[in-house]
């Protein structure tokens, strides 16, 4: 596993006026949680962040955060808890992130990442979907793996692949229910929408023959009229 070092500096600024001029500065404000100690107040550069989003998954990502106090550097082995946008902008509101020790085991979300053409849809026209985007796993921060990659070329309509068919490392241990489909591949709903299309006609000839025999009932009642005049 290869060392991201994310640089940061101790922050004594809070409250929402100081903080706003911190995001004016291009800093972004940040805490480190470490267990039952107290939480550490810190802030990152705005485009250092960034650049770890663009780059890395941030849901698997070991840091090692150098922390400037002064003259002092420290350094905490974490990983990222969350990150906080602003809805209206989509710039960096906040980063949370959690101290880790590489002795022990940890539990993060692993994205599942698809590869191969399956031979249900390229073959048969068949439609993949994607039921589950991501595996919680448990490992040593060392093992966490950037992605599970899972084979689907091999898939037919009526087919689906299980959380218990996907292949992991041996280090690592799945923690969700083994039944889960994760890939299914269906039939299109051809026969569905002919149906629908079918109905849809037969309503229109309905109300296009609708006026003609209010008009005939219209004449009939024009006509015993003008016979009760006379």
């Amino acid at each position: 596993m290869s060392e991201i070092v994310l640089q940061a500096e101790t922050r004594s600024e809070c409250g929402k006026k100081r903080v706003s001029r911190l995001r004016k500065a291009g800093k972004i404000p940040g805490v480190v949680y470490s267990g039952g100690k107290e939480a550490l107040s810190i802030k990152i550069d705005d485009a250092a962040i960034e650049h770890l989003i663009s780059h890395y998954a941030i849901e698997t990502m070991v840091l090692s955060l150098e922390i400037m106090d002064g003259k002092k550097t420290s350094k905490k082995t974490v990983i990222i808890k969350e990150v906080q946008r602003c809805p209206v902008h989509d710039s960096f509101k906040h980063v949370d992130f959690m101290e880790i020790s590489l002795k022990e085991k940890i539990h993060v979300h692993v994205p599942i990442r698809e590869y191969g053409d399956p031979e249900g849809v390229s073959q048969q026209g068949g439609i993949l979907e994607h039921l589950l985007r991501e595996l919680e796993v448990e490992c040593l921060p060392t093992a966490v793996p950037a992605a599970i990659e899972v084979d689907i070329s091999g898939l037919h309509i009526g087919e689906h692949i299980l959380v218990k068919e996907i292949k992991v490392p041996s280090d690592v241990v799945v923690l969700i229910d083994p039944e889960l489909p994760v890939f299914a591949l269906v039939a299109p709903k051809v026969v569905e929408e002919e149906e629908e299309e079918e109905g849809e006609e037969e309503g229109e000839e309905e109300a296009a023959a609708e006026p003609a025999v209010i008009g005939r009932g219209k004449e009939k009642e024009a006509d015993e009229g003008e016979g009760k005049e006379e």
